[in-house]
Parts: C-alpha cells; sequence; structure tokens
C-alpha cells in the first residue's frame, strides 16, 4: 500500500502514480517527483502536513503552475534535502511574492518505509552516476 501526495490539492492519496480520487487530477508525470512525496520516503504524517502546506497555497492562487511552483519553492527553501527546483522565469516572480506572504506551519520529516528522503539516498542524475539504470517500470528488454 502506498500514500502519496496529490500536488494539485494536497490530499493524502493511494498510490503514486494514480490520479487522486479528490481532485481527480493525475499525477505530476515525474515519477521520481510522485514517489518522492510517497511513504516511500516520508512518513503519512509528514506527507499530510504537506498536504496542509499545498492546501495553503491553493486558497492563495487559482493559477495551478504558480500552485506548483510555489510549492517546489517552498520545498526548495524549506526542505533541501529533498530537492531543489527554480521556477519557469516567466512566473518566477509570481511565485517568489505568493510565497513570500504566505505563513508556512512547520513540517515535522519522518522517516518513510523505505527510510528517510534524502539527497544522499536519491540517485544522482546520469551524467554524475555513469549511464541511466534500467528502471522497474520499463517493459520488455
Amino acid at each position: 500500500m502506498t500514500m502519496a501526495l496529490c500536488f494539485t490539492c494536497g490530499h493524502v492519496k493511494f498510490g503514486a502514480i494514480v490520479a487522486c480520487p479528490e481532485c481527480h487530477i493525475n499525477s505530476t508525470g515525474d515519477m521520481n517527483l510522485d514517489i518522492l512525496f510517497s511513504d516511500h520516503h516520508m512518513a503519512e504524517s509528514t506527507l499530510a502536513q504537506f498536504g496542509q502546506i499545498v492546501k495553503l497555497i491553493n486558497r492563495n492562487t487559482e493559477d495551478s503552475q504558480v500552485r506548483f511552483w510555489t510549492f517546489m519553492h517552498y520545498i526548495t527553501l524549506n526542505h533541501s534535502d529533498l530537492l531543489s527546483a527554480d521556477p519557469p522565469e516567466a512566473i518566477a516572480e509570481q511565485v517568489k511574492s505568493l510565497y513570500a506572504s504566505l505563513e508556512f506551519p512547520p513540517v515535522e520529516m519522518l522517516p518513510g518505509r523505505r527510510g528517510p528522503a534524502t539527497a544522499s539516498k536519491r540517485e544522482k542524475p546520469p551524467s554524475q552516476n555513469g549511464p541511466p539504470k534500467k528502471r522497474w517500470w520499463h517493459f520488455g528488454r
């Protein structure tokens, strides 16, 4: 059983790569990102706290791209051991302005079933780690 964060509505849903039963939006399409924010790497209570961050952002903007990138900006600034991402230049000022206007509650990072999500646990990009390895979701060959 895998529980994961819906980046669109903040619901903690069953399955990292399936549509959310609350908002009916599919996963991000980036399997690594979807699985990073699952109970594989962080406790369900931590996912729920991140869900509150997503919901706070959602209450303050209608733009789905600004919502997503404000959450990514929040993660970059507050949980850089998870990931670091820069918003697209076209919306960067909107993202930074929205982020600055909000008061975010703290999130307690608790490890998931496979241990904590940290940069040392995640696979490095292929350029830093040799040729890409065959992934479990590839079929054939």
